[in-house]
C-alpha cells in the first residue's frame, strides 16, 4: 500500500530545489552579461586579436610626436 501523506521535509525540499533552479536561470545570464561589461577590452582582444597587433616600429621618432602635440596645444595668438 502506498503512503497517502507526503512528509513536510519532502515538500520543503522540492520547493527549495525549484527556487534554486529558478534563481539559477535568472542569475546566470545577469552574471555573464556583467562579466562582458566589466571585461569588455579583454573579450574584444580575444575575439579580434588583429586589432591589437603591435609589431613593427613607430613611423616617426617620439620627439616629432611631442613637437606636433605642443604645436596643436599651444594657444593661438589673438589678433
Amino acid at each position: 500500500m502506498a503512503r497517502a501523506s507526503i512528509s513536510a521535509r519532502s515538500v520543503l525540499w522540492k520547493i527549495h530545489r525549484w527556487i534554486g533552479v529558478g534563481l539559477f536561470v535568472l542569475l546566470v545570464p545577469v552574471a555573464l552579461s556583467g562579466a562582458l561589461l566589466v571585461y569588455d577590452d579583454e573579450f574584444d582582444a580575444l575575439i579580434h586579436p588583429a586589432r591589437y597587433a603591435t609589431t613593427g616600429s613607430a613611423v616617426l621618432p617620439p620627439t616629432t610626436y611631442l613637437a606636433n602635440a605642443n604645436a596643436a596645444l599651444s594657444p593661438v595668438p589673438s589678433r
